[in-house]
C-alpha cells in the first residue's frame, strides 16, 4: 500500500509506510512473496520529496491542516478548544488541543474510539517541529513514531507554514503480513490493521483500516516473478508509484518508491526481511 501518513505509506501508509505488495501466485510460482514481512529500519532512506506537514489559513482566516500526498492532500480544519469534530468523507473525528504557544495536541478518533495521539512541540526559535505519535496496535501494542521536521515556510512561530521531513523513528518496524486468497490473490495487513486486497486485472483496490484517508487505492502490476509495480492513488489521482524487488534467496524484499508532484526527488527506499 502506499503510505497512509508520511508517504513513506508509514502509510501510513500513514501509516506513515507502504505495505508490501503482491504476485500472481498461481501462474508464477510466486507465493515466495506470501508470509511475514519485518523492516530493517538501519537500511531506510527517505526521500526529501515526501511531504511533511503542512499548515495554512484557509480562506475564512481558519487554520487548516493539509493530510497526505501533495497531489490530493486530504484538508482538515484545526479548530483549538472543541469537542471532536467529523473529518470530510470519513467516519473519523478529530480533537485538537493549545497547550501553549509551542505545544500542541491532536486525537484521533474512530467510532468514538481513540486511535492515535500526536503531540507537537515546536522548538523556541521556531526552525524546528518534533512530532510524537502514540498508536494503540491491533496486538495491544503501543507503537510510538516520533518524526523531527525542519521548516521551509511559515513562521516565525506558529504551526502555519511547511514543514519538511528530516528524520523518523519508531518504536515497532513496519511489518506486512502478506496472506494468499485464492490461485491468484493476496492479502496484505500491516502492522497497524491497514489492508488491501490484489488481483493483477488493473482494477484499483481500496485501501482500508484504521486511521488510513479516504478514497485510497493501489493497482498492482506483475513485472516479473521478482519485481512489482504499484500505483497509488486518491480520488482517482496518481500520487505515487512503488517497485517492490525480491532478492534471489527469497529472504530480502526491497521496497523502492517516489511521490507524484511538482519535485519527485530521489526514491525513498525500505528494506523488509522475511521471518
Amino acid at each position: 500500500m502506499l503510505p497512509t501518513r508520511f508517504t513513506l505509506a508509514l502509510v501510513t501508509t500513514t501509516t506513515l509506510f507502504i505495505p508490501v505488495s503482491s504476485l500472481a501466485q498461481a501462474s508464477k510460482g510466486i507465493d515466495k512473496f506470501v508470509g511475514t514481512w519485518v523492516e530493517d529500519e538501519s537500511r531506510r532512506k527517505i526521500s526529501s520529496a515526501i511531504p511533511g506537514l503542512r499548515f495554512r489559513k484557509g480562506t475564512s482566516g481558519d487554520l487548516e491542516e493539509l493530510r497526505g500526498p501533495e497531489l490530493r492532500p486530504v484538508v482538515q480544519a484545526v479548530k483549538f478548544g472543541t469537542k471532536p469534530y467529523a473529518i470530510e468523507k470519513s467516519a473519523d473525528t478529530i480533537a485538537w488541543k493549545q497547550i501553549d504557544e509551542r505545544h500542541f495536541e491532536r486525537q484521533l478518533f474512530e467510532n468514538g474510539k481513540l486511535l492515535t495521539t500526536r503531540q507537537i512541540e515546536i522548538s523556541p526559535d521556531g526552525k524546528q517541529l518534533t512530532e510524537v505519535t502514540h498508536r494503540r496496535l491491533p496486538n495491544g501494542k503501543e507503537s510510538t513514531l516520533t518524526g523531527v521536521f525542519r521548516r521551509s515556510s511559515g513562521g516565525p512561530q506558529s504551526l502555519v507554514g511547511t514543514w519538511k521531513l528530516e528524520s523518523i523513528r519508531t518504536s515497532e518496524p513496519a511489518e506486512e503480513k502478506v496472506e494468499a486468497i485464492g490461485s491468484n490473490k493476496l492479502q496484505v495487513t500491516g502492522r497497524t490493521g491497514s489492508k488491501v486486497t490484489w488481483d493483477f486485472s488493473g482494477k484499483p483496490e481500496p485501501v482500508t483500516g484504521p486511521a488510513v484517508l479516504s478514497g485510497m487505492t493501489n493497482t498492482a502490476k506483475l513485472i516479473n516473478e521478482n519485481t512489482i509495480e504499484v500505483t497509488g492513488s486518491r480520488e482517482g489521482v496518481v500520487i505515487g508509484k512503488s517497485t517492490y524487488t525480491l532478492s534471489k534467496d527469497g529472504k530480502t524484499l526491497t521496497l523502492s518508491s517516489t511521490n507524484a508532484g511538482s519535485h519527485p526527488g530521489e526514491p525513498s527506499v525500505i528494506v523488509y526481511q522475511k521471518h
